[in-house]
Formats: C-alpha cells, sequence, structure tokens
C-alpha cells in the first residue's frame, strides 16, 4: 500500500512539475522538487524496510529449526579426519569473528536508530509549530504555510519510516547474533566430540607437505622474478637519472625480494610445524619434546606475527599511494605524457598490492597453525600426568643444567660446568684452610720451625693451596688459561689505575712475610705508638697497645716509614734509672746499694752486667744513673721492673739513713748596708715570689 501511494504521488508531483514548468510559475517548482525528493527517499526507505523484515523472517524460520532439531554436521567418519578437524576449528574461528561482527554492527545501529528518534522529535516539533501557524494566518500568509506543513508532515512520515528500519535492522542484527552463537556452539560441541577421535594419517601429511613444496616453489618462482626486476630497476637507476618511476619500480622490487626471502624462511618453520603436529597426534615423540616443540613454536608464531604486520604496513602505503596517484591522474592539468608515467606506476603498485594481500593470506595461515599448535602442547601440559609431569620438570632441569652460556675456543661454558667450578672453588677454599690450619699446628712444630715463622708460612701455603684450587676450577668449567693473556692485561690496567693502595698493601704482605722483619709477638713502635704484632694479613697487620687497643696497620707502612722492632733479633732491651741523694751522702755506700739492688732483682739480666754511673753533681743533688737489661715482650713490663727497683731502693736507703733529695730554693741578703723599706698605699708585685732567685 504505501509503495503504491509512494509512486502515486511521484507520478502527480512529476506531472505537476511539468506543468509548472509551461505556466512558469516561481517558486512552486523548488517546493515540488523537494517534496519529489521526500516521496522517493519515502519510496526507498519502504524497500529497504520490506527487505530487512523478509531477512528477519528468514533467521526467525532457521532459529525456529534450530530449536527443532539440532545443526547436523558431518560425523560419520570413524576415525576422523585430523585435516577435517582443523577445517572445523577454522569455522569455529569464522564463526567467532561473525558474531563479533554483528555485534559491532548491532552497536552502530542502535547508534543510527538513536539519531534517526532524535531528528523525528525535531521534525514533529517543526511540524506542530507550522500546523499552529497556519491556523492563526492571514489569507494572505495561509498558502505559503499550507506547502510548509505538507513538506514537514511529508519528512516526518520519512523520518518515521527510517526509524522503523533502523529499528527493523537491530531485531534483524539480534536475531542474527543468536543465530551465529547457536551455530558456533554446535561447532564446539561437535568439535569436542570428534577431537578424541582424530587420527593425523601419513597421507594427510603428505597432502599437506605437498600443498607447502607448491606455496614453496612458487614463492621461489616469485623471488626470481623480483630479484629480476631488482637488477633491472637497479640498472635502470645507474644508467639514467632517478625518476619517480624508477623508484617505484626499484622500491616495490626490493621490499619483495626481502620479504619473500623472509616468506620461504617461514614456509620451511611452517613444514617443520606440520611434521611435529604429526608426531605429537600420533604420540611418537620423546619425553622432553614437547617442551622444546613449545619454545620453538612461540618463536616462530612471534616471527610470522612480525612478518604479517610487516606485509599490512607496506600494503597500506602502497594503497595510500595509488590513491595519491589516482588523485593526480584525474587532474586536467596534467599532460599525457606524465599520466601514461602515472598509468604505469600505478600498475607496478597495484602488483605490490596484490602481491602483500596474497602473501598476508598465506602469514595468516601460518599464524593459524602455530597458534594451533601452542595450544595443543598447552593443553597436553595441562592434562598431563604426573609422571609425565615429573618427566617435564626433570627434562627443563636437565636443558637447563646443560644450557650453553658461551663458548672459548670451541668448547662450550655451559651452567652445570660453571656451579661443579664454583662448588669445587670453594670446596678448595675450605681444603686449604684445613690443611694450611692442620699443617701449621702438626707438621712445622715438629720441622724445628719457629712459632714467630709458623703464621706466615700457614698464610703462604694457604693461598697457595687456593690458587692451585681455582686454576683446577678453571679447568673443569673449559676456561683456558689462555684467557688471563688478556685478562692480565686488563687486570693490571685496572690495578695501575684503581687499586695501586690495595696492591701496594698486598705487595708489602708477602715482603713482610718474606723477609720477615716483624713477627708475630714482636714489640714494634710506629709513628710514636708502642704495640705488639698479633697477626699478619695479606693487605693490613694488627697489632695491639698497651691501652688494650687494636689497630690495622697497612703493611706499606711497615716498609715506607722508620718503625722500632725491640724485639727483631733479641728480645733483650736495656732500659735505665736515674736517682738522686742529697749532697754529703756517701758516694760508694750508693753505688754499693744500687748495684746489689739492681742484681738481686729476678727480671734483671745479669749479663750484660748492670752499670752504675755517678751521672752529675746537680743543683739540688748528687745524680746517679742506672743501666741494666731486662727481657722485654711488652712496653708495660719495663715499667713494672723500674717500678719494683724504685721501691727496693728507697727501702735500702732508709735503712742506711741515705736520703733522696729534692729540689731547694736559698735566699741571701745583703746586710753590710741598711735595708731599703718603703711604705706605699698600692702594694707592688712581689717579683721574688713569682721568680725565686736561685742561691749562687
Amino acid at each position: 500500500m504505501l509503495q503504491a501511494e509512494c509512486s502515486q504521488e511521484r507520478a502527480r508531483i512529476e506531472s505537476a512539475i511539468d506543468n509548472v514548468n509551461e505556466k512558469g510559475r516561481p517558486g512552486t517548482k523548488e517546493i515540488l522538487a523537494e517534496e519529489l525528493e521526500l516521496w522517493e527517499q519515502l519510496d526507498l526507505l519502504v524497500a529497504q524496510r520490506l527487505s530487512t523484515i523478509e531477512d528477519r523472517i528468514e533467521v526467525y524460520h532457521q532459529l525456529q529449526l534450530k530449536h527443532e532439531q539440532q545443526l547436523t554436521l558431518e560425523t560419520d567418519e570413524s576415525p576422523h579426519s585430523f585435516l577435517r578437524l582443523d577445517d572445523q576449528k577454522d569455522a569455529l574461528l569464522e564463526q567467532q569473528r561473525d558474531v563479533e561482527v554483528l555485534e559491532l554492527e548491532r552497536e552502530a545501529e542502535q547508534s543510527l536508530l538513536l539519531d534517526s528518534k532524535n531528528q523525528l522529535y525535531e521534525a514533529e516539533s517543526k511540524r506542530r509549530q507550522a500546523q499552529e501557524d497556519l491556523e492563526f494566518s492571514s489569507p494572505s500568509e495561509a498558502n505559503a504555510l499550507q506547502s510548509k506543513l505538507v513538506l514537514l508532515e511529508l519528512r516526518c512520515r520519512v523520518l518515521g519510516c527510517n526509524t522503523d528500519l533502523h529499528r527493523e535492522r537491530c531485531e534483524l542484527l539480534k536475531q542474527s547474533a543468536v543465530l551465529a552463537n547457536a551455530k558456533m556452539q554446535a561447532l564446539e560441541v561437535h568439535i569436542n566430540a570428534i577431537a578424541g577421535e582424530v587420527r593425523f594419517s601419513a597421507e594427510e601429511l603428505e597432502e599437506r607437505l605437498g600443498l607447502i613444496g607448491r606455496i614453496q616453489k612458487q614463492a621461489k618462482s616469485q623471488l626470481k622474478e623480483a630479484e629480476h626486476r631488482l637488477r633491472k630497476a637497479s640498472r635502470r637507476r645507474s644508467q639514467e637519472d632517478s625518476s619517480s618511476l624508477d623508484n617505484t619500480e626499484f622500491e616495490t622490487a626490493r621490499e619483495e625480494t626481502e620479504l619473500l626471502q623472509q616468506l620461504l624462511t617461514e614456509i620451511s618453520g611452517v613444514r617443520d610445524c606440520w611434521q611435529r603436529r604429526f608426531q605429537f597426534a600420533n604420540k611418537d615423540f620423546e619425553s622432553g619434546e614437547p617442551s622444546q616443540w613449545l619454545s620453538e613454536a612461540i618463536a616462530s608464531k612471534r616471527r610470522i606475527d612480525r612478518l604479517a604486520d610487516k606485509l599490512n604496513f607496506h600494503r597500506m602505503h602502497w594503497q595510500n599511494a595509488a590513491m595519491t596517484l589516482e588523485r593526480k591522474s584525474n587532474s586536467d592539468e596534467i599532460k599525457a605524457t606524465e599520466r601514461a608515467e602515472i598509468e604505469s606506476k600505478l600498475s607496478d603498485i597495484q602488483q605490490a598490492i596484490e602481491f602483500y594481500s596474497s602473501t598476508q593470506v598465506l602469514a595468516a595461515g601460518g599464524q593459524r597453525l602455530f597458534e594451533r599448535f601452542i595450544d595443543e602442547l598447552q593443553m597436553h601440559f595441562e592434562n598431563q600426568s604426573w609422571q609425565e609431569l615429573v618427566q617435564r620438570i626433570t627434562a627443563s632441569l636437565d636443558a637447563t643444567w646443560n644450557y650453553e652460556i658461551a663458548s672459548i675456543d670451541d668448547r662450550p661454558i655451559t651452567i652445570s660446568k660453571i656451579c661443579c667450578g664454583l662448588a669445587l672453588l670453594f670446596l678448595g677454599y675450605w681444603s686449604s684452610r684445613l690443611v694450611s690450619n692442620a699443617t701449621a699446628r702438626r707438621v712445622m712444630p715438629r720441622c724445628g720451625i719457629s712459632p714467630t715463622a709458623i703464621a706466615p708460612l700457614r698464610t703462604v701455603l694457604f693461598y697457595s693451596l687456593l690458587i692451585v684450587f681455582a686454576f683446577v676450577s678453571l679447568e673443569v668449567v673449559n676456561v683456558p688459561l689462555t684467557v688471563f693473556t688478556f685478562l692480565g692485561g686488563a687486570i693490571a690496567i685496572g690495578v695501575g689505575f684503581g687499586s695501586q693502595n690495595i696492591l701496594n698493601n698486598f705487595i708489602s704482605g708477602l715482603i713482610l712475610l718474606a723477609e720477615r722483619p716483624i713477627r708475630i709477638g714482636d714489640l714494634v713502635n710506629i709513628e710514636g705508638i708502642d704495640a705488639n704484632v698479633e697477626h699478619i694479613g695479606a693487605r693490613s697487620t694488627r697489632v695491639r697497645t698497651g691501652a688494650n687497643l687494636e689497630i690495622l696497620v697497612p703493611n706499606s707502612k711497615f716498609l715506607e716509614n722508620n718503625v722500632t722492632n725491640w724485639t727483631l733479633s733479641d728480645s733483650r732491651s736495656r732500659t735505665s734509672l736515674t736517682v738522686g741523694v742529697a749532697y754529703g751522702s756517701p758516694v760508694r755506700k750508693v753505688i754499693e746499694i744500687l748495684d746489689s739492688t739492681i742484681r738481686n732483682h729476678p727480671k734483671v739480666i745479669t749479663e750484660p752486667e748492670p752499670i752504675v754511673l755517678f751521672k752529675n753533681f746537680g743543683d739540688s743533688a748528687l745524680e746517679f744513673e742506672v743501666h741494666f737489661w731486662i727481657q722485654m715482650k711488652r712496653m708495660m713490663e719495663a715499667a713494672k721492673v723500674q717500678s719494683d727497683l724504685r721501691v727496693e731502693i728507697d727501702d735500702r736507703f732508709n735503712e742506711e739513713g741515705i736520703v733522696i733529695a729534692f729540689p731547694q730554693t736559698d735566699v741571701h741578703l745583703d746586710l753590710q748596708k741598711p735595708l731599703d723599706i718603703r711604705v706605699s698605699k698600692h702594694p707592688m708585685p712581689r717579683q721574688n715570689d713569682a721568680y725565686p732567685m736561685r742561691a749562687a
């Protein structure tokens, strides 16, 4: 009915337009033309809506049929074909993409429906306003307002039909999505049902490898052709000036050559993937092979993804270039010769676009193949038993244990060798320390080595054994000693610039251990500090002072500075004691008392003999000095002996009535003339009190 009305109105308006042309009435023709356009739009929308309704009815019948009986698929093969299963999986992927596309189209159609409703609301508002204006208009304005109202009413009918069309399309897309989901679920059920009964036969493998061989042969032929075109374009560029035409031919040939070379490499990986799928489907593999296949398949998938991205990029680039050239070719200002060059370039670009499109199809097939193989391997790992899991973990650990990190002189360095070398080095460190300590405690004393020499010999033995074990560890790791020719130079440079002090102290430590200018237990004076040596290390020496302070002294200090070693060759040390007695004391008796007191002390050595000297006539006393020798290991020992001797001397002097003198000051007054005495308000400073005069 509506289509018939549209046809009648269109005929009426066309006839009216003809009458207007004959009579020449101004303004009427534009209104009729606009009305005719609206009726044509309405007629088109009605036809589209009827077609959409028919499509909805068809989809509705398919859904009803789907509810009555399940979607039938060919599953009567037993066992089922492996390639047929792959086709079913490809169909499932296509169905999933169809569902996604339908959902996107439905969202877009809902957006259009909303826009159409808004436009219809605005048109209805204008129509009501025009109708109100017509009711209150004057007779002179009625005709114009009536024509405007007719157009607005017709526009509202068009927008209403457009809204209904979008609503019908939304319902159609909704039902189509439901049908697509039903088909997808049926495919999933079918695939899951036959997945356990699939057999990959050798004939199917040969069929697939034959197809790959034909593709490889075709790619090689294309590669030869592309290389020929590349050489031809290169010669033209070298002989003539580079033009846009030559650059296009050269660039397309070069790109095709590079991509075909990469494609041939990936085709070999695809062939290997099919062979591994055949082995995997027929369970013809070792325990550790699936893990290796999975890692290699993931790497191959990444390479093909990069190839697909590169193909898509080049295709879009040349498509944009072709669009630019087509716009330039359609220009009226271009010359015939330039148009011929552009058409030739367009021909080259179109061939390149066709090449990229066909190659993208192959790359997409390779992507699906590796994705499917990866899914199969991952599913195998997820469903494997604990025995297979243990085997997989063992194989992975074994592969990691024997992983080659580097190679030197064609000798591999693996993780296992590095771990063994480190373990041997640790064992060597422990063994070196154990052997050196045992040798120092048990062997060296029996060989007559002095205790002071045992410590440095133990250190030398420890480092020597450690170096031997280090070289053995390097041999286990397969690191040749020739490597240290280079490393030695590098280490020397590094030491020369950044480790001078460390190397200086280390070498000084070796010299101290070899020459033995100081030994453990020696009493030394370094930089004004008296201390006993407790430990001589590779970098520093530890000494302990009389105040029980431990000081770490760099070894170089013992060689660069003046060091006093009180016990280097002999532990005997001479010390002295000073005594002053009052004037009038018996000198010989004092000397006798001092000599006997010194000799009777148990820590004083009688050989060399003690010496008593009458040193000087002092200001306040007769000064005596006693020199004697003692065995001194620590500075406090000399102080203790001196203290004991002072106590003993004081006791003997008291017994003999000898007075130990102390400082005295005598004041002499000149009485030959009167004393000068003055009285002052302000007392003068007493210089004699601050600075006493000594007796003349």
